[in-house]
């Protein structure tokens, strides 16, 4: 039997470099109005295209089937190459660095020893940070018709981590926020800090935020992972939201869930399903 390349006339990637120099793939789920409208696409940026953007671009043509208001939705997501995985080093190092926001010697030493290597930088936000804000979001809108206004961000896990981090540091960037899993507590609670600095100037954060957690998201379960478990934890999910809540910040549509009986891998699933069918849905398609 011959086999055939797969192709999918919806799916288009690109090579985008930042000012640093470091190359990412950008691979992007068309709208189902495609070539059928002027009307400027809205936008989902999603992390870590390697694990998500094969799930979210296979969901997508049914979930607009039932749901019509999808069809104007453009998901981009970024990545390091391989939707596949092949190159893991390459993406859990990256990764490591560009979803991480300080210094984290623990996580830092634990991808490390996955990998056989001493050092393993963290810290990197910024940096991809200034990426989508000054070379993505630039060329989605000027070569992919995409829209400036009601963008969403979504991912989990690290990427929750990142997405958060993005919220405080670039309000403006980004309406909706939607993170599953997020890993609220790398570099010592730096994320808790980064919102208390932001408190003390801003009483307004203009933004849709859900977050979701598993249930059995807790330090025990991972077993001799030990500072992994430290930072996939349920309490100090609950530890944040609640710091988020109690500022009642003008402006913040703020909703957080844990889901019964799943865990860290069972939550990205679930949180493709809810961005699909309820989040995107109610937030920027109309």
């Amino acid at each position: 039997m011959k086999s055939k390349a797969y192709t999918d006339q919806r799916i288009q990637q690109f090579d985008l470099t930042s000012e640093r120099g470091e190359t990412y793939q950008i691979s992007i789920c068309l709208p189902g109005n495609w070539g059928q409208t002027d009307k400027p696409h809205q936008v989902v940026v999603v992390t870590d295209a390697d694990i998500l953007f094969t799930a979210i671009s296979g969901a997508m043509p049914v979930a607009a089937f039932e749901i019509p208001a999808l069809a104007n939705i453009m998901v981009v997501a970024i990545g390091y190459g391989e939707l596949n995985l092949g190159d893991r080093a390459t993406f859990l190092e990256r990764r490591t660095n560009d979803l991480t926001q300080a210094d984290d010697p623990g996580f830092a030493d634990l991808i490390g020893g996955m990998l056989g290597k001493d050092l393993v930088p963290t810290g990197g936000a910024d940096n991809f940070l200034a990426f989508i804000a000054d070379k993505l979001l630039p060329c989605l809108e000027a070569d992919w018709n995409a829209s400036p206004d009601g963008r969403t961000m979504f991912g989990g896990s690290l990427g929750g981590n990142f997405g958060l981090h993005a919220m405080f540091k670039r309000p403006e960037l980004f309406a909706s926020h939607f993170y599953f899993s997020p890993v609220v507590s790398i570099g010592d609670n730096a994320l808790f800090e980064l919102e208390e600095e932001f408190a003390k100037s801003n009483r307004k954060l203009a933004a849709n935020l859900h977050m979701i957690m598993g249930e059995i998201e807790e330090a025990p379960r991972y077993g001799p992972t030990e500072y992994f478990g430290k930072l996939v934890s349920v309490s100090n999910f609950i530890r944040f939201s609640a710091q988020l809540k109690g500022r009642e910040y003008e402006d913040l549509n703020l909703t957080t869930q844990i889901i019964p009986r799943i865990g860290h891998f069972e939550s990205g699933l679930r949180g493709v399903e809810i961005l699909l069918n309820r989040f995107l849905p109610q937030t920027i398609a109309e």
